[in-house]
């Protein structure tokens, strides 16, 4: 190693100073040391942005042993012979403070244009330790204000390897010369050093020395235009930046504002509010929170991530939901959607979230999404029990709509099925209808009936499960109904079924149930359970209102004592079937008679017993009629019967099985038998016959003739 110096005076002490040339020759950085607390910064050339990470790696080794004295020092800094515009950041400064500033606790820069003066302004900003930094004209003055005495003499001492670039290093130790002015050059030369080698380096350093002074006038002149043209394009890039500055500082403090309101508005209404970081390489952090996650979720961030991401605990059903507000976070617009998620408890809640993107400063992207979240689960829960309620009170509307167009009971009973299948789908239904104590199946729901099994009424204390059923007055639902369960079923195999059952009532009185089955493999919820018990008791009203209907038209259609149609109701009835009959050219056939002797039986044996004669008369004629053919008390002890589709042979066989049936049954009274008989007149709806009122003429008068005869006789009348 060779030890060179370059002093006007040869000073007593060696002082340290260092020197960093760019890559490309074009910039120069040279720190030297005037005495233990002052060291003097100085830079030359044309400073690049590609030069920062090196120039920032290299600067610390030197200035790491000046901070291992661990003394306070002062900087002088010369900022004149920088050329170029590079706009240096805050990030910049920053680096330059922590660098080479370290425990500079005051900063005095000369000859600095107003572009650098405003930057070096703002390191205080970044390192509390810089007390002051200050400006000045001239060296001099810069001198001064650290408190010494201008000097003239300047020592630098630096070692050099000559296995370096000696060209370069030439240039560095001339460079150092022409920027201090120094005039005179002594080199000391250690003993140990070979000659030839000192000479080859005297020699250049000569010619280099030659060369900067030939050229310093010219060059000085030409740096000073450049230098004034640089400064006016300092002074307006500064004044823009400036602007800048104050903007971005404004828009800074805005966004701050903006975050701090939104937080505490987000905090104030939700459930849940964050800030989330969207980072470029796609990763995610939750830069706040103002509750923790699990208190929504139930689960970390790290375990979600672990479930591979917020999706996992969506339900399903939602999971659209999510996609398109993914989307429309990406587009950077605002959106608020409901959604429900599984909790780690298993638990479904419902969430209606509010996301903000924030774009990054280049408006490139979205790096920050503001979030608030609420638990609207309450809320969803009272909205669906208002939906189930007015789809509930519109159903049962239209069923009772349907069930009560037509007081007919089988009408009633046909909706009732009907309207169960509409509540209730994917179900098999009957309706079983209580009478006597005796359960019957009158109303299903198969299609097809071939594997039903024939059920007859059955005591109702057959069937325990419907007893349960009474008892509780409410629906019943069996989840896994067994095979050995007594259920009243047109089908016997009740295995893997679960069955539902609502009874039919109003008040204390049971009509019977509405009866579902299904697969266990789908059972029926709660709702169907509820909605189902709801409109049973609603049927049981229109099943009351049916069968009071029924009664009242019964009581208005049959004669009190003998339980035949009076005669308003025969007139209704009869006049139809005799319209009937001209239309389709049917045979029309009417039979008129009355019991013999009727008044002797009131007579002798009072009027009791002539009223318990046409109850005994009538019930045995009951049984000894069809279906279809009208039964009639005409008045006092006559009667009428209408015989649908009947020939003239035929009815004459009738009238003689009723008198037949009468003959062979004396009417037992007060331990008395009294023979009955009755007379007989036949009429046929014969073409001659145009009217009902013709009809019935020509049967009274038969029965006429009959009584004229005797008595207990039948007369045709003929055609």
């Amino acid at each position: 190693m060779q030890h060179l110096s370059t002093q006007n005076t040869f000073s007593s002490h060696a002082i340290p100073c260092w020197t960093w040339l760019s890559p490309t020759g074009s910039f120069t950085c040279s720190v030297e040391c005037i005495n233990e607390t002052i060291y003097h910064v100085f830079f030359k050339g044309k400073f690049q942005p590609s030069f920062t990470v090196e120039f920032f790696n290299q600067l610390p080794i030197f200035f790491q042993q000046v901070q291992n004295q661990n003394k306070p020092y002062q900087l002088l800094v010369d900022l004149s012979n920088i050329t170029g515009n590079y706009p240096i950041e805050r990030s910049t400064l920053f680096k330059i403070s922590s660098s080479f500033l370290a425990k500079a606790d005051t900063i005095v820069c000369y000859q600095v244009s107003p572009y650098l003066k405003n930057l070096l302004q703002l390191l205080p900003q970044f390192d509390s330790a810089i007390k002051s930094i200050h400006f000045v004209e001239s060296f001099e003055q810069a001198i001064s204000k650290m408190g010494q005495q201008s000097q003239d003499t300047f020592h630098y001492d630096q070692e050099i390897t000559f296995e370096c670039d000696k060209v370069k290093v030439l240039q560095q130790i001339a460079s150092m010369i022409w920027t201090a002015d120094i005039d005179t050059l002594d080199i000391v030369i250690p003993e140990t050093q070979n000659s030839s080698d000192i000479s080859f380096l005297l020699l250049m350093l000569q010619k280099e020395l030659q060369m900067i002074r030939l050229g310093y006038p010219q060059s000085r002149e030409q740096l000073q235009k450049i230098h004034q043209s640089l400064e006016n394009q300092v002074q307006q890039r500064t004044f823009e930046l400036t602007n800048e500055i104050q903007q971005r500082k404004e828009l800074e403090k805005t966004l701050r504002q903006s975050e701090l309101r939104y937080r505490a508005v987000a905090e104030a209404i939700a459930d849940y509010a964050c800030s989330v970081i969207f980072n470029k390489d796609g990763s995610t952090y939750w830069e706040w929170e103002s509750v923790p996650y699990p208190d929504i979720t139930g689960y970390t961030h790290e375990e979600i991530r672990q479930m591979g991401g917020t999706m996992a605990i969506i339900h399903p059903d939602d999971h659209h939901v999510i996609a398109i507000r993914k989307e429309m976070n990406k587009l950077g617009k605002a959106d608020v959607n409901e959604y429900r998620i599984i909790t780690k408890s298993g638990e479904t809640r419902w969430l209606r979230d509010y996301t903000l993107p924030v774009w990054n400063e280049e408006n490139t992207r979205v790096d920050r999404i503001y979030g608030a979240t609420q638990d609207v689960t309450d809320r969803k829960i009272i909205e669906e029990n208002a939906r189930e309620s007015l789809h509930m009170a519109e159903f049962l509307r239209s069923a009772a709509l349907a069930m009560t167009s037509s007081l007919n009971l089988q009408h009633v009973l046909d909706q009732l099925l009907k309207q169960t299948q509409s509540l209730v789908s994917s179900a098999y239904i009957e309706i079983l209808w209580l009478e006597d104590n005796k359960i019957s199946i009158i109303r299903h729901s198969l299609t097809n009936a071939v594997s039903a099994v024939a059920f007859l009424p059955t005591p109702i204390e057959a069937y325990p499960c419907l007893i349960e059923v009474i008892q509780s007055g409410k629906t019943y639902h069996e989840p896994f109904l067994s095979a050995e369960t007594r259920i009243p079923t047109l089908f016997p195999n009740n295995k893997e079924q679960t069955w539902l059952c609502a009874p039919l009532r109003t008040g204390e009185k049971l009509f019977g149930f509405i009866s579902l089955f299904r697969s266990q493999q789908s059972p029926f919820n709660d709702q169907q359970v509820r909605h189902l018990d709801i409109f049973a008791n609603q049927a049981g009203l229109a099943l009351e209102n049916a069968i009071l209907f029924a009664e009242v038209n019964r009581i208005a259609q049959l004669d009190p004592l003998t339980e035949t149609y009076n005669r308003w109701y025969f007139f209704q009835v009869a006049e139809k079937e005799f319209q009937t009959s001209k239309n389709k050219l049917t045979p029309l056939a009417a039979i008129m008679f009355d019991l013999d002797k009727f008044k002797q039986i009131n007579d002798l044996y009072g009027h009791r017993a002539g009223d318990h004669a046409l109850r005994f008369m009538t019930q045995i004629y009951f049984s000894n009629l069809r279906t279809k053919d009208i039964f009639c008390r005409y008045g006092g002890d006559e009667f009428i019967i209408l015989l649908p589709n009947t020939q003239k042979t035929k009815a004459i066989s009738i009238a003689q099985r009723l008198q037949k049936s009468l003959r062979e049954r004396p009417l037992l009274w007060q331990g008395q038998e009294i023979p009955l008989s009755i007379s007989v007149g036949v009429a046929i709806n014969y073409p001659r016959i145009t009217t009902l009122d013709q009809l019935l003429d020509e049967a009274d008068q038969g029965l006429y003739r009959s009584k004229r005869q005797g008595g207990n006789q039948i007369y045709c009348m003929e055609e």
